[in-house]
């Protein structure tokens, strides 16, 4: 059993794309309601908060800010998450990379090779 944070996160409810019983996303006064919870969360090193509020920022849910920045804000707390091992957090930083959204469009094949190398030890190149 999850408690809270699975009925916030909506992992225990399949089929439900925002974590609420509804297709619509969240209200805008949710929404940052979620965003201070979840800020609250990855504060203290929950990963699935931090791919939360990726998404949150990606999606522009409870924030008034120019898009570019929205996404940049994404990619960091995507690749916060990262530094945790998260595979979800590293699909979406990777398809951003690959679609240049946030972050310099780079192909595919030159993030594995980086990654290969740095999980290898040896300088990238």
């Amino acid at each position: 059993m999850c408690g809270a944070k699975c009925s916030l996160y909506g992992v225990d409810r399949p089929g439900l794309r925002w974590g609420f019983r509804s297709s619509e996303p969240p209200s805008n006064k949710s929404a940052q309601l979620a965003i201070l919870q979840w800020t609250r969360s990855a504060g203290q090193g929950d990963v699935d908060a931090m791919v939360k509020l990726g998404d949150y920022y990606y999606h522009g849910l409870g924030v008034n800010e120019p898009n570019v920045l929205l996404k940049e804000k994404a990619a960091g707390y995507y690749q916060s998450a990262i530094e945790t091992h998260s595979a979800v957090a590293m699909w979406n930083i990777g398809w951003m990379y690959e679609n240049g959204i946030g972050v310099p469009q780079v192909h595919i094949a030159k993030i594995v090779e980086v990654v290969t190398y740095v999980d290898a030890g040896l300088p990238s190149g």
